[in-house]
């Protein structure tokens, strides 16, 4: 069985006053809500591993997101192992958030070291994105990535988390 507070009144902490409760959330959309409020949060799937030698950028993972307000922040974290494929050497790689093509967070360069007695090397990156948002239009928040160097680089397992913040 459910319960249920009734209450017409909350008296304040310190006695001096009383807090009317009339139907305070009526009709409140996420649109309307105030100002610091989350509004949503998306998770995307993974999408496996990537890997890459090219010193050019490489779309490894893309999640497309419908905001639920025309005036709020979209932030955008994506996580992933990066690993170094080549043997006995050091390999970069950076990784930057983009929203349909666009660098939306400062791009993150992450070194992948190995050394004389390791064949590889794994490190966890995270890489932050924030956009403000004009619309309630779906868009494509994307992961890219390449070596910095030429050497072998590979981030496995990236997933990305979207969260929608009331502006």
């Amino acid at each position: 069985m459910a319960s249920k507070i009734k209450v017409d009144q909350i008296q304040t902490a310190d006695g001096t006053g009383t807090i009317a409760l009339q139907n305070q959330l009526s009709g409140m959309t996420g649109a309307s809500m105030p100002s610091g409020s989350v509004l949503k949060v998306e998770r995307s799937s993974t999408a496996g591993n990537a890997s890459t030698t090219s010193t050019s950028y490489t779309k490894i993972l893309t999640h497309s997101y419908t905001p639920v307000s025309s005036n709020s922040k979209i932030y955008v974290q994506v996580f992933f192992e990066a690993y170094n494929a080549n043997t006995n050497t050091t390999a970069g790689m950076y990784a930057e958030v983009r929203r349909a093509g666009t660098n939306i967070g400062i791009a993150d360069k992450a070194y992948v070291y190995t050394s004389t007695t390791a064949d590889h090397f794994q490190v966890a990156v995270g890489v932050t994105g924030e956009y403000t948002n004009s619309s309630t239009t779906a868009a494509d928040y994307e992961l890219w990535m390449k070596s910095y160097d030429g050497g072998s680089v590979k981030a496995y397992s990236p997933y990305m988390i979207i969260t929608e913040v009331a502006g």
